[in-house]
């Protein structure tokens, strides 16, 4: 880490923390084999107990440890300040979390990334990245969306703006895979706690502050954004050929006694339902036979008129059921994709995307 001091009153005070840098000292005190290249570890000995260390970083009693480190920065402050003695409030002005898949080898990492590109820059659209950094999409939102790539001394860099913070993905050191989760702008996000003017009161959902307080949650947020991005990257198929992803699913089956017809995956009525099923905000919680109905045939309608739309929904749902696209949720009335499904989905979408001249040029 680095930390620096302002030089006059009040003697702000910037700390630079590096949480690999962290871990690999805590291996060293405790023997563990690895390698390091830079700011990644292309191979751990014991990667859960690297784990186990990265977790308890964690648990670090902040203010106590950044105190000690402004002691040591300015000895004198409480003399300084006296007889105030005013001590110093922590905030987090930006925080980075990392999650790093190690490849066996640079050749097995150079032969998939660029497809991932390819597909995170032409798939991935605007409400799958809001999906991706938790928030829901809605009408009332203000903001803007900015998806773009670039070539950096290390690679090929993708990188999802929202409002301030991002998520992105560049091949580090040869052989790692890094998805990063970038925070600016907290009170985008939510923290479970009482309210800032009644710290005894009942606790509810609150905008998440800058302040180290909301530090372990805002840890909480960058990992499931992480692990989002992470889910959508695996949907995407690198060597399989696109008739072998859908071939299952294009034929008749019988599923509970009953025949079930294949799916059309680049029939318009058919190609609309995969679409409104991957959508990003149906991806954490999933989604009903409602939500579809209001997609697909939105506006008004009459009580009969919508038992007749919810009927014929209930009758596509079944048969993504059928085909192993969709499973229901125990429980509820709610259906999420499945590993299957969302394979075929993120193909057939991305199919859709791309001009007859590329396909021309990659056939031949």
């Amino acid at each position: 880490m680095n930390a620096r001091i302002q030089s006059w009153f009040p003697f702000s005070i910037q700390i630079c923390l590096n949480g690999r840098e962290w871990l690999g000292r805590q291996m060293d005190r405790l023997g563990l084999r690895y390698q390091r290249r830079d700011n990644c570890f292309p191979w751990i000995d014991q990667t859960e107990k690297a784990q186990e260390l990265m977790d308890q970083q964690l648990r670090t009693s902040w203010p106590s440890t950044l105190d000690e480190i402004a002691h040591r920065l300015n000895p004198e402050h409480d003399a300084m300040l006296a007889p105030f003695r005013e001590p110093y409030y922590w905030s987090t002005h930006q925080s980075e979390w990392a999650t790093d898949i190690m490849f066996k080898s640079a050749e097995s990492l150079a032969r998939i990334y660029p497809t991932l590109v390819r597909s995170g820059i032409s798939v991935f659209g605007s409400q799958d990245v809001m999906r991706f950094l938790g928030k829901k999409p809605h009408g009332n939102f203000q903001g803007e969306v900015v998806s773009h790539y670039g070539h950096r001394t290390e690679g090929i860099r993708l990188k999802h703006n929202l409002k301030g913070n991002s998520v992105k993905i560049y091949d580090k050191e040869g052989s790692v895979l890094r998805v990063e989760t970038t925070v600016n702008t907290p009170q985008d996000f939510k923290v479970y706690r009482p309210k800032q003017r009644d710290p005894e009161g009942p606790c509810s959902w609150q905008p998440m502050r800058k302040g180290i307080a909301d530090l372990h949650r805002r840890a909480q947020i960058s990992q499931a954004s992480n692990q989002r991005y992470l889910d959508a990257l695996a949907s995407i198929e690198v060597d399989r050929l696109l008739g072998e992803i859908v071939e299952s699913v294009c034929c008749p089956i019988h599923w509970k006694s009953q025949r079930v017809r294949p799916l059309r995956p680049w029939a318009k009525e058919d190609t609309t339902l995969l679409e409104i099923i991957s959508r990003g905000e149906f991806n954490i919680n999933g989604f009903r036979n409602r939500d579809i109905r209001q997609r697909l045939y939105p506006g008004n309608h009459d009580a009969h008129t919508k038992r007749c739309l919810s009927a014929r929904i209930t009758y596509r749902l079944r048969m993504l059921r059928a085909h192993g696209i969709i499973r229901k949720v125990p429980r509820t009335f709610r259906y999420v994709l499945t590993d299957t499904g969302r394979q075929i989905v993120t193909a057939v979408i991305q199919t859709q995307h791309i001009p007859i001249t590329r396909i021309t040029a990659l056939a031949a």
